[in-house]
């Protein structure tokens, strides 16, 4: 399993500024199984090839992730691999006909008449008989 760094929306390095602006060619929806009762669900992008880092960098992970409380955190997590999550129970697959970069996907999740970001997970649900309090929200921003 490769090792992947999480960086905020707004973070900068050559990692990050290489896979924002590389251009997309499919955009994935995974459910990524993670222990729960539901899976956490993520985009993941393939995109052209690039090198940032001394590492070649072919894919992104888009995510709202849980912070703390109910908060929830946009990620970006460049990855050296353009096929399927090892944890994902599910994908979906969808070509991009447009010659878009991560950074234009981003753009559009952040527009202020929509703007995806502003967004906190909802929780204090339970499974019968298990102690542990779950969240949902990560589809929503999906």
């Amino acid at each position: 399993m490769s090792q992947t760094e999480d960086y905020g929306v707004d973070d900068k390095n050559e990692i990050v500024n290489a896979v924002r602006d590389s251009q997309v060619s499919n955009l994935f929806i995974e459910f990524l199984q993670q222990g729960g009762p539901k899976p956490h669900v993520v985009m993941r992008l393939k995109i052209k090839p690039v090198i940032a880092g001394g590492r070649p960098w072919e894919g992104c992970r888009l995510a709202m992730d849980l912070l703390g409380g109910y908060d929830g955190v946009f990620h970006i997590t460049p990855l050296p691999y353009d096929n399927a999550s090892f944890a994902a129970h599910a994908a979906f697959e969808f070509k991009l006909k447009v010659a878009w970069t991560v950074e234009n996907l981003i753009a559009t999740i952040r527009e202020p008449d929509v703007n995806l970001l502003d967004f906190s997970f909802a929780g204090g649900f339970k499974q019968a008989g298990d102690r542990t309090e779950y969240t949902d929200g990560c589809r929503d921003f999906m």
